[in-house]
């Protein structure tokens, strides 16, 4: 989980829902020192790890970058980064000052790092969940690969997902067909002012008897 200040995901759903059982996964050293501390002081009880979350279970090599922690991943790509920070800049219009200082910090201090990884499946088992009521995937580029890494009798548990997804190479479409399959209705949602730029679309999914999905590109099955 990549949040804008880490942690700040969990404590809301805790606010909104005290009984929730939460668990968070951030990958990266320094945004999950943050992760745990807010979940200690505003989602006590939360279940935290320090480590990333994909298809396999092995070693990766994260980027992080400490000034945009937001952007930090396994699957670089600092073209499309930087066309939509332009593009972003161009609806906005921040000041001439802010946009000198943020280029001016966009890759000071990047740092590699080697982090663990392991799957859903793995990360579940032994937890003794039998309902995931709400899964959230916000992870650069790498969306697929945490989907890859459910397990087939772990996916009737999930009732709920929030995806951010990059449509790379017609990722959106291949998303959601898989969820198409898996029995959810798909919505494609994106904000008005990302017109223009390469930036991920949000998928709103939810587990119904019969699915159907929105996404641009994708071809529909019919529902018995």
């Amino acid at each position: 989980m990549w949040e804008p200040i880490s942690g700040s995901r969990p404590c809301i759903s805790r606010g909104r829902v005290p009984a929730a059982r939460i668990y968070a996964f951030e990958p990266t050293s320094a945004s999950y020192r943050c992760l745990a501390e807010n979940c200690a002081r505003h989602a006590p009880g939360a279940h935290t790890a320090n480590y990333a979350i994909g298809s396999s279970n092995r070693e990766a090599r994260l980027t992080y970058y400490p000034h945009r922690s937001t952007m930090s991943t396994l699957y670089v790509d600092d073209e499309e980064d930087r066309h939509n920070v332009r593009v972003l800049f161009e609806q906005f219009d921040p000041s001439a000052e802010f946009r000198a200082n943020f280029w001016a910090d966009f890759d000071r201090g990047t740092l590699q790092e080697t982090v663990p990884m392991t799957t859903l499946a793995d990360a579940l088992s032994g937890t003794g969940i039998d309902e995931i009521s709400f899964l959230k995937i916000d992870v650069e580029r790498a969306e697929l690969e945490v989907l890859n890494g459910l397990a087939d009798d772990q996916w009737p548990k999930v009732r709920r997902l929030a995806i951010e997804v990059h449509d790379r190479n017609g990722r959106l479409a291949e998303i959601g067909e898989l969820l198409d399959r898996r029995g959810y209705r798909v919505e494609c949602l994106r904000e008005e002012y990302f017109s223009g730029t390469r930036h991920p679309y949000g998928l709103r999914s939810s587990r119904l008897t019969k699915a159907r999905s929105s996404c641009p590109g994708q071809h529909h099955r019919s529902s018995q």
